[in-house]
């Protein structure tokens, strides 16, 4: 989910693998579960002023969302400060990859991340743009819509048709990671 390589230097560890031996995994700087996001509904809500153009990204690699109002950018660090609602996902850094991504908690068949957005007034535009990476079985799906609306699923973000929020004030952004039960690394696929 949301894959980006870059430099991880002097990041700290939010997790490790759990196949390999544990001197294997500490060589590589893999220490536990420390600093990762536990299951909550952190409820955050992106508010956007009614004269604003709006934009969002976030950086896996520095932990970091900046948010550009109207030609003044706001930073927030940790990915979950922004997010309405986190289901089982960390922060895993990879240092003999040069990686860092959101990934699914180990033993865990699904993970889930929602951001919602509200505006003071009706949405005339809207442009959302998404990535991620799967392996073998593993399987990402969004969904873009109102809170009222029951969430449609896709495989890319790109699939949804934006048109239907035009006139909303509030859209719904939310990310399902999901990989065949069953497997002991499966949590290593989305």
């Amino acid at each position: 989910m949301l894959l980006k390589p870059g430099s991880i230097g002097g990041v700290e560890e939010y997790g490790g693998r759990e196949s390999g031996s544990l001197e294997w995994r500490q060589q590589r700087g893999e220490g536990g579960r420390a600093g990762h996001v536990p299951t909550s509904r952190v409820q955050h809500v992106i508010q956007v002023r009614a004269e604003s153009s709006f934009s969002l990204s976030y950086s896996p690699v520095s932990d970091t969302y900046h948010m550009d109002t109207d030609g003044t950018t706001s930073q927030y660090t940790k990915f979950a400060s922004l997010a309405y609602d986190v289901k089982e996902v960390y922060r895993k850094l990879e240092y003999d990859w040069n990686m860092v991504y959101l990934a699914r908690e180990s033993n865990q068949a699904t993970s889930y991340l929602e951001w919602r957005v509200k505006c003071e007034r009706a949405i005339e535009t809207i442009s959302v743009t998404m990535s991620h990476t799967t392996f073998n079985e593993g399987q990402v799906t969004w969904s873009c819509g109102t809170p009222s609306q029951e969430p449609t699923f896709l495989p890319q973000l790109s699939e949804a048709d934006l048109a239907t929020l035009r006139g909303e004030r509030e859209v719904v952004i939310r990310v399902k990671s999901v990989s065949r039960e069953g497997e002991d690394n499966s949590w290593q696929h989305t």
